[in-house]
């Protein structure tokens, strides 16, 4: 209506640019006058003269039953050519009651006027609805309900006129979908929907929608079904379930019509509701159609993205489906790496990662030796490294993670020596019934200079963990060095969970970052998992699996000293009291000398023999404090050198220090013994601690000494009970009878008691000269005819068969009588100095000759005793 067929092009400097403010005032005050002194006045003489034409003559009782009788028809209506003479069939003429009273309502609503439009659309729908024209009743009701929500009525009232323009809309042409009148009822619910979701009433908003999408085509009806979905979000709390049957159904409408982009979209919005919720056969159907239509589409990326998805979802689904779903997932895989020309590598879902639990085991100053001290408490080596390793001896403390944290980097963070392994535990699970094949499985791990911040060498390592970790040597990225990632084939059979251990090696010193692990499932498909580490607890005492097995960034300090231990000759099994000398194997494995080495051992258990000779002696030769000859420190026996500690340092109950002579030196590849006595007190499971310090021959910055923690555990049976008993003698007032009931408390080996030592200073022993006071003395026969003189240590044959007992009576002499054993001189460290042994009195014994062949076979040559 008057517009040109092409407007003039805008203007470079914009509309209305060379307009002057006078000139903007004076259009605005054209309009403003045109407004008020022409159209308002003709809009409102119009509305007056409508008004009183039209209503004036209908409010009398006449007007009323005429127009509820129909009596008026024949007047109002003026049937088309052909057509039936009813108001169904016939055309409202231009100057009808009826009409006028449409345009008197239409003229009322542009001046505001509100209630003259409300109450000439009532007259109008009671004539509409007398007469039966559904089409101008139904358009009429859209109209109150336009009128009514202008005037801000209630929502029942305006929800009621929509209702029923889109009840008398519909059947009032019977047309397929997408004709005329179905669009008009669509159209009166559109408003309905609108002005509900403009009030906040997204129930009835929904319902309106819902109604309009069954008269609609299909791409219609989908985008009404996806706005009525929209509406269940609204909801307090919001339907999360419903809209996802609705958005189905859109995605259903949207895939017949051919608009597969649209019917994607769909299908993603509810696949982001079922997830996570083990609604596995919904998330399956989900991923199904995703996976076909993607693959039809030729998008094989999304395709490999959705079956993969399926693989572990279908764990309730028979063994043939899944291994038919695998077949398809790695056919998939396999086109896209054609298509692409590269290796295809997502988030492969099989087998099952256990990304947030995950165990890093490395070797800073503290290492473990074996995996006995890997799993003892950290409290049984904190007692033994408090003698030589205080805190903050590594050259670390809190304003060192103080810088970490300013960083930006990980609080914790772990340190590591170049050329040594690092073992990452992680946990895998296979939730199929078929077995599945793993290849190339290997740590994603990232070794930057130490130079850069750390936060800067995480987040790189973060952005190219796509080039980093491929299960063989890395490094020819810009910036990285090399890093040794050994790569693991295996099987995992239907529902096993198991762990496994990868293993990497950094070459050189700077800031290893361990991102996730990598594998190929069945040769075809590449997967990659990155670690999801759980945040360190901010109170109270750590977790299990936090702390140092939770370090993912590593400082690597350059190649150091290394050194390995082996205790050999110690069986699993031994006796109460029994003595076995086992060899502390050392060796240094690393890239450098060490010195400084020293032992620290917990317990009375443990005992360090002064000499290298102790390698071979005989037990009771230490008790009795004989000499033993010694070897030179430096002398060598193939290859080994037995080496010689100095004097003990008692620096805590039941633990003791020792050191080396010479400074304790090692070079590279060196390998030296140590003879350490193992001797248990009491039965039950005996525990062996003990810890080697020592110190790289040249320093190195940040790590100062290294301790390797060693960890045993032996069984330990009883062997020999014994109950003393003193009384005073009748033949001589200055001795007492000391009487010792001996029990065998094993089934099926004999015992010989071999030896008694009074540890007490001046105090001495010595055997009776024959039996007597009705007890059964054992001694040899050649002695009973003569008395023994007194000694702190008593040579006895007693021998005590398997369960039962025996007794021994000797004489017990106090210092300073006659037969008195002189007081004993103190002995100097390091010849020969006992073991330390509980209560006044000691005693030796030995196993029958088959259990001591048998001790000398399990315990290398070991002499046993007690």
């Amino acid at each position: 209506a008057g517009e040109p067929a092409q407007r003039p092009p805008k203007p470079p400097e914009g509309l209305g640019a060379a307009l002057s403010d006078a000139d903007v005032a004076g259009i605005k005050a054209a309009l403003e006058g045109f407004l008020e002194k022409a159209l308002l006045p003709a809009l409102q003489a119009r509305v007056r003269g409508l008004h009183f034409q039209v209503l004036a003559g209908r409010k009398g009782m006449r007007s009323r039953f005429q127009s509820l009788l129909g009596l008026r028809k024949s007047q109002t209506l003026s049937p088309e050519v052909g057509a039936r003479p009813t108001a169904a069939g016939g055309r409202y003429d231009a100057s009808s009651p009826e009409l006028q009273l449409r345009a008197l309502a239409d003229a009322a609503i542009m001046i505001q006027d509100y209630e003259t439009a409300t109450a000439a659309l009532q007259f109008a729908a009671t004539d509409f609805r007398a007469e039966r024209a559904w089409k101008h009743l139904a358009g009429t009701q859209e109209m109150l309900g336009v009128a009514s929500f202008l005037a801000g009525g209630r929502l029942p009232d305006v929800a009621g006129y929509f209702r029923e323009a889109f009840q008398r809309y519909t059947p009032a042409t019977g047309s397929p979908p997408g004709a005329p009148g179905a669009r008009l009822a669509t159209r009166s619910m559109l408003m309905l929907a609108a002005y509900s979701l403009e009030t906040g009433a997204f129930a009835e908003a929904n319902s309106a929608l819902m109604r309009a999408h069954f008269g609609e085509d299909n791409l219609r009806a989908a985008l009404l079904l996806e706005q009525a979905a929209f509406c269940l979000l609204g909801l307090s709390p919001p339907h999360a379930r419903k809209f996802a049957f609705h958005m189905v159904l859109s995605g259903l409408r949207y895939n017949v019509c051919g608009q597969i982009p649209l019917a994607t979209r769909a299908y993603k919005q509810v696949l982001s509701v079922y997830e996570g919720r083990h609604w596995c056969f919904i998330e399956e159907h989900l991923h199904k159609v995703l996976g076909d239509t993607a693959r039809e589409g030729g998008n094989l990326a999304a395709a490999v993205e959705h079956y993969g998805a399926m693989l572990p979802a279908g764990g309730s689904v028979p063994a043939p489906w899944q291994a038919d779903r695998l077949r398809t997932f790695l056919d998939t895989v396999h086109q896209a790496a054609l298509h692409q020309n590269a290796p295809v590598v997502g988030d492969l879902r099989l087998p099952e990662v256990d990304a947030a639990n995950v165990r890093v085991h490395f070797d800073d100053a503290r290492c473990a030796g074996n995996p006995a001290a890997r799993s003892a408490p950290e409290g049984a080596w904190k007692r033994l490294e408090a003698s030589f390793a205080p805190p903050g001896a590594d050259g670390s403390s809190w304003l060192d993670a103080a810088a970490v944290r300013s960083a930006g980097g990980p609080t914790t963070m772990g340190a590591c020596v170049a050329g040594e392994r690092i073992s990452v535990d992680v946990e895998l699970y296979n939730p199929l019934q078929i077995e599945l094949s793993l290849s190339q499985l290997c740590v994603i791990c990232e070794l930057r200079p130490a130079d850069r911040p750390l936060r800067s060498a995480i987040d790189a390592s973060d952005a190219s963990s796509s080039n980093v970790g491929s299960g063989k040597e890395s490094g020819a990225g810009q910036g990285v060095l090399p890093v040794d990632a050994l790569e693991h084939n295996m099987k995992l059979r239907g529902g096993e969970r198991c762990w496994v251990r990868l293993e990497a090696r950094p070459l050189a010193a700077g800031v290893l970052t361990l991102t996730g692990i990598e594998w190929a499932l069945n040769g075809a498909a590449l997967g990659r998992r990155l670690f999801t580490p759980r945040p360190p607890r901010r109170k109270g005492a750590p977790k299990a699996g936090e702390g140092r097995a939770a370090v993912l960034a590593l400082a690597v300090m350059p190649a150091m000293p290394r050194l390995e231990a082996d205790l050999g000759g110690l069986p699993p099994t031994l006796l109460a009291g029994e003595m076995v000398c086992c060899t502390l194997r050392l060796r240094n494995a690393g890239g450098g000398a060490l010195h400084g080495l020293r032992l620290a051992v917990g317990g009375p258990a443990l005992h360090a023999g002064p000499t290298a000779a102790d390698l071979g002696a005989d037990p009771l030769a230490l008790m009795t404090g004989t000499d033993i000859a010694a070897s030179p420190p430096s002398a060598e026996d193939d290859g080994v050198v037995r080496a010689q500690p100095v004097a003990v340092e008692q620096f805590r109950a039941g633990q003791q220090l020792y050191a080396f002579t010479a400074g304790g030196r090692l070079d590279a590849g060196a390998t030296l013994e140590w003879p350490l006595w193992v001797h248990p007190r009491v039965a039950g499971e005996l525990d062996l601690h003990y810890v080697l310090y020592y110190e790289p021959a040249s320093p190195v910055e940040g790590m100062k000494y290294r301790c390797l923690r060693m960890a045993h555990s032996v069984s330990v049976l009883p062997a020999l009970g014994c109950s003393p008993t003193l009384r005073a003698s009748a033949a001589d007032l200055h001795r007492s009878l000391l009487r010792l009931q001996l029990r065998n408390l094993q089934s099926s080996s004999q015992v010989t008691v071999q030896q008694m030592v009074v540890t007490t200073p001046g105090w001495g022993a010595s055997l009776l000269p024959a039996a007597s006071d009705g007890a059964a003395v054992s001694q040899p026969a050649e002695e009973r005819g003569a008395s023994s003189p007194a000694s702190p240590s008593v040579q006895l044959q007693a021998e005590v068969p398997a369960g039962t007992c025996n007794a021994v009576v000797l004489y017990l002499h106090p210092p300073g009588t006659p037969g008195g054993a002189a007081p004993a001189a103190p002995r100097s460290a390091p010849t020969a100095a006992p073991l330390p042994v509980a209560g006044p009195v000691a005693w030796f014994h030995t196993r029958s000759a088959a259990a001591a062949a048998a001790a000398t076979s399990n315990s290398g040559g070991g002499a046993s005793g007690g």
